[in-house]
C-alpha cells in the first residue's frame, strides 16, 4: 500500500501535511475518479463494439487496454503501489499520439488537451491545440497502415497528471 495518511489528508488544518500536499492528494483522488470513469466508458465500448462487430481481432489486447485506466483510477482511488504504477503507465501511454507512413497510435481513455505538429502530403507544415472529450484508441502497425500525413500530438492533461503522480511518488518515499 501506498502510504498516504488520509486522516491528515483530509483535514486541511492538521499540521502534519501542508497545503501543497493536500492540493496533490486531492489531484491524485480527482485523477483516480477520471481514470475510474474512462476505463467504464472504454470497457463499454469494446463491449458493444464486439457485441456490434466494429472491434475485430485483437480483443484481449482491446479488453486489456480498455481495463488500464480502470484498474489504474481504482488502485489509485485506494490507495495502492500498483494503483500509483498503473496510472504512470496510464498516463504515458496517452502522452504521446503519432502518424505517419508506417503506422499511427492515439489513445484517451476520456480525452485531453494536445499540442499537434505535423506535416501534410503537400510538404505544408501544420502546428494545432484542442482539447476534446473522445475515449477511445487507435493503432496500426506495417504497410498498409499508414498515412501520408505525418503528426505528433502530446497530451498536456496526461503530463500534468504525470507531475501530479511524480510528486506523490516523492511524497510517499520521503513518508
Amino acid at each position: 500500500m501506498v502510504e498516504i495518511n488520509s486522516e491528515a489528508a483530509q483535514e486541511p488544518h492538521d499540521a502534519k501535511i501542508s497545503d501543497g500536499d493536500l492540493k496533490t492528494f486531492r489531484r491524485v483522488k480527482a485523477l483516480g475518479g477520471l481514470q475510474l470513469i474512462g476505463g467504464i466508458v472504454l470497457v463499454g465500448m469494446v463491449s458493444w463494439g464486439l457485441f456490434t462487430g466494429e472491434a475485430r481481432g485483437g480483443a484481449v489486447i482491446l479488453f486489456a487496454l480498455a481495463a488500464l485506466p480502470l484498474s489504474a483510477g481504482y488502485g489509485l482511488l485506494k490507495g495502492t503501489r500498483s494503483g500509483l504504477r498503473l496510472s504512470v503507465l496510464n498516463q504515458l501511454l496517452q502522452l504521446v499520439g503519432f502518424s505517419n507512413t508506417w503506422g499511427f497510435w492515439n489513445y484517451a481513455a476520456l480525452g485531453g488537451v494536445y499540442i499537434t505538429m505535423g506535416t501534410l502530403p503537400t510538404g505544408d507544415r501544420g502546428f494545432g491545440v484542442s482539447a476534446y472529450l473522445d475515449p477511445g484508441f487507435q493503432f496500426g502497425f506495417g504497410p498498409g497502415f499508414g498515412s501520408d500525413e505525418v503528426t505528433i500530438s502530446v497530451d498536456i492533461l496526461a503530463a500534468f497528471f504525470l507531475l501530479v503522480l511524480w510528486h506523490l511518488a516523492h511524497l510517499t518515499k520521503h513518508n
